[in-house]
């Protein structure tokens, strides 16, 4: 989950239109990270690049040109696929890589948080039921069978 979907409640998204291998052309709505787009459902990434969006016809919605073999778009008005160099790849990498330890360390806080709660609900409980038991033993109200 990125700042803008923790921010604003939902991710922000990039309309894609995806060159496949065998010949079709999806249309889909991709997460838009920063510098990327991401296809969860396939585990498949991206660069976004400036210069690579275009209109589709007839509407203003801006949309970014992707094939499955590629890893940057096509640039409608270089009139040809983009490349993006590793140094770029890794930092972006490396970027989304300390986004996720960060998460990571978050999402560890809360469910310790979560357990340490359980725990108190489940000592709060027990003492509770020793409590009872022993002021029914000492009132003569609950006898032990020995």
């Amino acid at each position: 989950m990125g700042f803008i979907e923790r921010l604003f409640g939902r991710a922000r998204t990039q309309h894609c239109l995806l060159l496949t291998e065998d010949g079709r052309i999806l249309v889909t709505g991709m997460n838009a990270e920063l510098g990327y787009v991401v296809d969860e459902s396939h585990k498949e990434a991206w660069g976004l690049l400036p210069d690579c969006t275009f209109t589709k016809r007839d509407t203003n919605t801006p949309y970014v040109l992707l094939c499955e073999r590629k890893t940057a778009p096509y640039s409608p008005r270089k009139s040809k696929w983009e490349s993006i160099p590793d140094k770029t790849i890794n930092a972006i990498a490396r970027e989304r890589h300390n986004q996720a330890a960060a998460e990571v360390a978050r999402d560890n806080r809360k469910q310790r948080q979560v357990q340490a709660i359980c725990l108190a609900i489940t000592v709060l409980s027990l003492t509770l039921a020793f409590v009872v038991v022993a002021g029914l033993l000492s009132g003569g109200q609950l006898k032990l069978p020995w």
